[in-house]
């Protein structure tokens, strides 16, 4: 006998924990009027958050419309020596088992009773939930609803998207009204999208903006190519752009673009890259394409002997300039402009 009152004392002292605050008397359960308890750990979570100020709230746990136990609130403490608040209520019942308990929650400052979505299979001497590990129970209706403003990316010059926007919480009654200042022509950068209330009658809603991000248009600078005589000077290197939005053109660029190539009046025939770099505007991101120049042999070569001109330049038949004529047949650009043949022997 007194070995099955230790292991009756052992089971409540299991279910039933000390140190608790007493929660409040919105509900009342007769407790003498029940044969069978379970326990039950809980924790408040609302939008995702777990409550940790229970002040507003008295919790009970129902069966259809029958109280069958007032909540309690725990403080133990965490590993950093913070207070941990965790909900826990013995659940009563004439059943060993199977009654379907749910937990009801009384707003104190709303003066309002909601009920928990998550519904719990009453066991004889059952444990749910630990203390370091209680059981979430979601309140229906007492989170408030949250519209969320969606967020986008657009480039510079183009038009906004269609603005959406994403509801949490209970159902939503009517359409909210959504807004951003920024047009095509607005400067890259982010820009709030702010959601109001519009058409909604719900009256706990929260709503949370969303941005809109605009970046850069991508402009292309193209280095146009060009064909000369070996030795005449390099003409003048243009570009041109692909890209622009709103209309704009050259003249929005804070900084114009550096066109160079390496080759001179003596470079010998061939091709060079002519280079383009170095601009800068407010609303684009630049990127640059080369061009070429090419560099031909004259093709008309006729006798120095037979001028009263005098040499300029003289190059090898391959193009190569030299200091003075050479053995051999050389290449000379004369003071008017020609190109002839000298041949030293």
């Amino acid at each position: 006998m007194k070995q099955r009152i230790f292991f009756m004392f052992l089971s409540l002292c299991l279910i039933y924990p000390k140190n608790v605050q007493a929660q409040g008397s919105h509900w009342a359960c007769d407790t003498h009027a029940y044969e069978y308890d379970m326990g039950l750990y809980f924790s408040l979570s609302i939008l995702g958050d777990n409550i940790t100020d229970y002040t507003d709230y008295e919790i009970a746990a129902f069966c259809g419309k029958e109280c069958r136990g007032v909540a309690d609130i725990i403080v133990t403490k965490a590993a950093d020596g913070t207070d941990i608040k965790v909900g826990y209520v013995r659940v009563r019942s004439n059943n060993a088992s199977g009654d379907d308990i749910v937990l009801r929650i009384y707003d104190k400052q709303k003066n309002s009773e909601f009920t928990a979505k998550e519904v719990f299979s009453f066991v004889f001497q059952n444990l749910i939930g630990m203390i370091s590990t209680p059981e979430m129970v979601h309140p229906i209706g007492l989170q408030p609803i949250v519209i969320s403003a969606k967020s986008y990316t657009r480039v510079y010059g183009e038009g906004n998207p269609k603005f959406d926007y994403e509801v949490q919480g209970d159902e939503l009654s009517g359409i909210p009204e959504i807004e951003c200042s920024a047009v095509p022509n607005s400067s890259a950068g982010v820009y709030p999208i702010t959601i109001n209330r519009g058409t909604i009658s719900n009256d706990s809603v929260l709503f949370l903006a969303g941005k809109l991000t605009i970046t850069p248009a991508p402009l292309t600078i193209t280095a146009k190519s060009y064909t000369r005589k070996q030795g005449e000077e390099n003409p003048t290197f243009e570009v041109s752009y692909e890209g622009w939005k709103n209309g704009e053109m050259e003249t929005v660029l804070t900084k114009l673009p550096k066109v160079s190539c390496e080759a001179d009046e003596d470079s010998k025939a061939g091709d060079y890259v002519i280079t383009v770099s170095g601009a800068e505007a407010e609303n684009y991101d630049i990127s640059y394409v080369p061009g070429k120049l090419t560099v031909t042999v004259p093709d008309a070569i006729g006798d120095a002997t037979q001028t009263s001109c005098y040499i300029v330049r003289i190059y090898t038949v391959g193009g190569k300039p030299l200091k003075e004529l050479q053995r051999g047949v050389n290449i000379v650009m004369m003071s008017d402009g020609t190109t002839r043949k000298v041949v030293v022997k």
